[in-house]
């Protein structure tokens, strides 16, 4: 009887022969530490959301409280709480006549300490614009305390009615408040890039990117909940005054900053998770690489070929 050929030795499995990812079947699950290391990646992840969300509240409210968006917001606040145009006509003798004494020309009535040449006062469109410039710039400078009586003390009015609101407004437009936001503008952006690239070292494959568009989403989702509820609850504040009116359009306007921030983020977002979560499937589902046919060792017999 023919003795059989014997069995050719097996090899030991090499990294990445079975797997064309690179990790031996059935050892990724156990490898130590994998479980440490998915917990981390999960809180820097949850982190990156906070960071990103305080980051994109920061910059949108540095934007809307910079000089070139609050100067035009604050000249229409100082319009409607000073009724200038009212003012301009029935003071229009005092002031064409004040103007021809030359200097600078003071509207009667008006709240704010204000002056504007007197050559403005040829046309009451260029003195209102003249007074309306003054008065922004006075508010920015010193807020709602700009409209000191005259023995220095503040208006004192509820926060929930109209006066409140726009004084609220005022406050927040101050140049005080942008160097506030302002200052958190970078370090959230430094800590946001920092835990990004911790998200993206604890995590493996194109799962990193899927997740790092998730905490993008999430981070917008953080920000437009509240803002979205800050929009809808202005429609209870105040009243039906022309104050009110303008003082809930005036913040409306400011809050399109923070949605059109947060939804860039969202976007950003979709199109790293996206293309990820389908490069990742597409993978996943692909036939496994061939194996190249390994040398024989010393002293073994080549395998006879499959028939």
């Amino acid at each position: 009887m023919r003795e059989r050929d014997p069995l050719p030795p097996i090899a030991p499995p090499r990294f990445g022969d079975d797997d064309w990812r690179g990790t031996p079947p059935g050892l990724g699950e156990f490898a130590p530490g994998a479980g440490l290391r998915d917990v981390a990646g999960w809180i820097a992840a949850a982190l990156l959301a906070l960071a990103l969300a305080g980051w994109i509240a920061a910059l949108s409210a540095a934007q809307a409280t910079s000089e070139e968006a609050a100067l035009p917001a604050l000249e229409r606040a100082v319009a409607v709480l000073a009724e200038i145009d009212g003012l301009l006509g029935v003071h229009a003798a005092a002031v064409a006549g004040e103007a021809a004494r030359g200097g600078e020309v003071a509207l009667p009535g008006f709240p704010l300490d204000v002056r504007a040449p007197a050559a403005e006062a040829a046309s009451p469109r260029r003195l209102r614009a003249a007074l309306l410039a003054e008065a922004a710039a006075l508010v920015r400078a010193e807020g709602s305390a700009a409209f000191r009586d005259e023995d220095g003390d503040a208006p004192s009015v509820p926060r929930l009615t109209s006066a409140g609101l726009m004084r609220e407004l005022l406050d927040g437009l101050a140049a005080s408040g942008h160097e506030r936001w302002s200052g958190y503008v970078t370090p959230l952006g430094a800590l946001s890039a920092l835990l990004a690239a911790v998200a993206l070292l604890l995590a493996v494959g194109l799962g990193r990117f899927v997740r790092l568009g998730a905490v993008a989403i999430a981070a917008a989702a953080l920000v437009l909940a509240p803002t979205a509820a800050l929009w809808f609850g202005l429609g209870f504040v105040g009243g039906d005054d022309a104050v009110g009116e303008e003082a809930r359009a005036l913040a409306r306007a400011l809050l399109g900053g923070v949605f059109r921030n947060a939804l860039w983020l969202a976007g950003a977002g979709l199109a790293v998770a996206v293309p990820a979560a389908i490069l990742d499937r597409v993978f996943e589902d692909s036939p496994r690489l061939a194996r190249a046919p390994r040398a024989p060792d010393a002293g073994e017999e080549p395998a006879a070929p499959d028939r």
